[in-house]
């Protein structure tokens, strides 16, 4: 029998293809477009579905564990795209600052810490905001990577940027059933009592359904394992989306 091997890269379980696939391919292509015809349809629509989503994910999440840290995100005027980036690494964003010497960033401490996704944006005051997505598949989100993230952002914040908003995009699945990952005793244990600013919003895969079509997300990528052996053994298959 012959196999068709696009069944087999479809097996790839990794986030950053996954990641590539939805902005750089799907989502980046609509806006840049747009912003070249200067309208906003496709752009706005992004803006709707996160505030809409984080607000009805909140929700999943306070009912189960109503001390929650999450937030639910609400930005009540307009954001017009203006650029995008995947897996932006902090070391880059020091040297930048290194060598135009901007003396207000503490460049001492460069780690491997990278930003899945930054979408750059304005408000009408042509302020600059940064959306930044930490982007979970078929793994869980952690806190230790958010921590991480926040206290980075913080730092660049109202110094190479005016506002950042911090997204986790996740998998259906480990949204609805994450043991205890959403207690606000457990999620926001940061190292040194560093306390989470400006809020952690939950979005999932779900939640961009309509965006993941054919030929680059089929039935095979929303459906595979969290963990595979070494002997070709899965084990706790996860829903990248509602498979209702």
């Amino acid at each position: 029998m012959k196999i068709d091997f696009s069944e087999v890269i479809h097996h790839n379980r990794d986030e950053n293809s996954f990641t590539a696939r939805l902005f750089e391919y799907i989502l980046f292509p609509l806006w840049f477009k747009e912003k070249e015809s200067c309208v906003t349809a496709s752009f706005d629509k992004f803006i709707n579905i996160l505030q809409d989503s984080s607000e009805r994910n909140y929700n999943v999440i306070q009912n189960k564990y109503p001390d929650t840290n999450i937030k639910t995100w609400k930005y009540k005027d307009q954001l017009f795209f203006k650029d995008a980036m995947l897996f932006l690494e902090v070391l880059d964003i020091n040297h930048y600052c290194k060598t135009y010497k901007i003396e207000k960033v503490n460049t001492e401490k460069s780690d491997r810490t990278e930003f899945d996704c930054v979408v750059l944006c304005e408000d009408k005051n042509r302020n600059e905001h940064i959306i930044v997505f930490e982007v979970k598949c078929y793994t869980d989100l952690k806190c230790e990577e958010i921590c991480r993230q926040n206290k980075i952002l913080i730092k660049y914040d109202k110094i190479l940027y005016d506002g950042f908003h911090h997204f986790a995009l996740i998998s259906y699945d480990n949204l609805h059933n994450a043991v205890k990952m959403f207690d606000g005793r457990h999620f926001m244990k940061c190292p040194n009592n560093h306390v989470i600013q400006n809020g952690l919003y939950i979005v999932t895969w779900d939640d961009f359904k309509k965006y993941m079509k054919p030929p680059r997300f089929s039935d095979t990528d929303v459906k595979l394992y969290k963990k595979v052996s070494r002997n070709g053994n899965g084990s706790s298959k996860r829903h990248l989306v509602n498979n209702e």
